[in-house]
């Protein structure tokens, strides 16, 4: 069913994002990357989480459009994509307030 009017259905990889979003450790490294590009060993230092688990959300963050990686010293580093994040938001916040 196609919507009426106002904001479309979010897509697939919206939804892929607020899921991943709906926990707290990612929610706190895309709160830390959005202050500066981290590498995935940074932050499992920073919040004293298991490398391995930094490194398969950092993966799963990037796939969905979240974040953001360059090399700075030779390392990857992640930045969070605030735009990606903003976009998301406003457009599930338009779409669950649309008539119709």
């Amino acid at each position: 069913m196609a919507p009426s009017g106002g904001a479309q259905s979010p897509e697939e990889w919206e939804l892929t994002a607020l899921r991943l979003m709906a926990n707290s450790a990612r929610v706190e490294m895309l709160r830390l990357m959005a202050q500066r590009p981290m590498s995935g060993q940074e932050l499992a230092q920073k919040l004293n989480l298991n490398s391995g688990s930094v490194f398969r959300d950092l993966n799963s963050l990037r796939n969905a459009r979240l974040l953001l990686m360059e090399a700075i010293g030779g390392r990857n580093c992640y930045r969070t994509n605030v735009l990606a994040v903003r976009q998301i938001t406003s457009h599930i916040a338009d779409y669950v307030q649309k008539d119709g």
